[in-house]
């Protein structure tokens, strides 16, 4: 498969959502300007901008940079379907 051909799952654009609507949270809790916050993790406002709109997609080293700028912890988790079942069950 060609990778311009790729089509995201629903379930990558909702993990991307959720990152960026944290990641403005966090921002704003901070009380840091776009502009502030591409300087403390040394990248550009323009990716701050499409984090926050969940349209970037960026690594982990960017991730835990901005987590560690906006004083939060970064979580990466390989859950399996069996576990997600039985936490979706037991709510």
């Amino acid at each position: 498969m060609r990778y311009a051909k790729f089509r995201e799952l629903p379930e990558l654009v909702r993990i991307h959502q959720r990152l960026a609507k944290s990641f403005g949270i966090l921002r704003r809790r901070r009380g840091l300007s776009k502009k502030a916050l591409a300087a403390m993790m040394q990248t550009s406002r323009p990716l701050v901008v499409r984090m926050e709109q969940g349209k970037a997609r960026p690594t982990i080293k960017t991730l835990h940079r901005a987590a560690r700028v906006l004083g939060a912890r970064l979580e990466v988790r390989l859950v399996s379907k069996e576990e997600r079942a039985r936490k979706r069950q037991s709510r």
